[in-house]
């Protein structure tokens, strides 16, 4: 049976984004943190989720994109498993973007 993996938020930047070039390639690469605020049951949640851009959609995301920029990421989960210096395992998820869209004013 296929399989689906799909994540859709629409939140704010906490900070600029970073912005690099890797590989033999220089593949551009954009990291930004998004929180996205949800109520539940009358109470207030922050989900904080680091989304990741690359080729041309990096580059516009590092040109447009500041702190506080609203923002619509639909892409997938990805789980990332590592081991600290300490030897303790750890995991980080994180949102590939396959569509970044700028939805308000408080871009660059």
């Amino acid at each position: 049976m296929a399989g689906y993996n799909k994540l859709v938020i629409i939140g704010n930047l906490t900070e600029d984004p970073t912005f690099k070039k890797i590989g033999e390639k220089n593949t551009p690469v954009c990291n930004f943190n998004v929180a996205v605020n949800s109520k539940f049951k009358e109470k207030e949640e922050v989900l904080y989720m680091k989304v990741d851009t690359f080729n041309k959609q990096a580059e516009n995301c590092h040109k447009w994109l500041r702190k506080g920029s609203p923002v619509f990421v639909e892409g997938r989960l990805v789980v990332d498993s590592y081991e600290t210096k300490e030897g303790v395992k750890k995991t980080a998820n994180s949102l590939v973007a396959k569509t970044v869209q700028f939805l308000g004013s408080n871009s660059k």
